[in-house]
């Protein structure tokens, strides 16, 4: 489940999430196409992009046993 930017998260009695839009001078309607054409250079601007990258053996799935699915180098 997914929280939008500038909305309000209630969970009522009965356990159902409600989201409620924040109406701000932020606030951008879904309808409007400026809603669907943002960008990441705001956020990377100010260093809030997160650079961390999953090691190679972690994001390719293999087909090996475990205890030959990392190899480490030695020397």
């Amino acid at each position: 489940m997914e929280i939008k930017t500038n909305h309000m998260a209630v969970i009522t009695p009965k356990m159902n999430l409600l989201q409620i839009p924040i109406k701000d001078k932020f606030y951008v309607p879904p309808s409007d196409p400026a809603a669907l054409a943002r960008a990441t250079e705001f956020a990377q601007g100010k260093g809030l992009l997160n650079q961390h990258k999953r090691p190679r053996e972690l994001s390719v799935k293999s087909n090996r046993p475990p205890s030959q699915a990392v190899q480490t180098q030695s020397g």
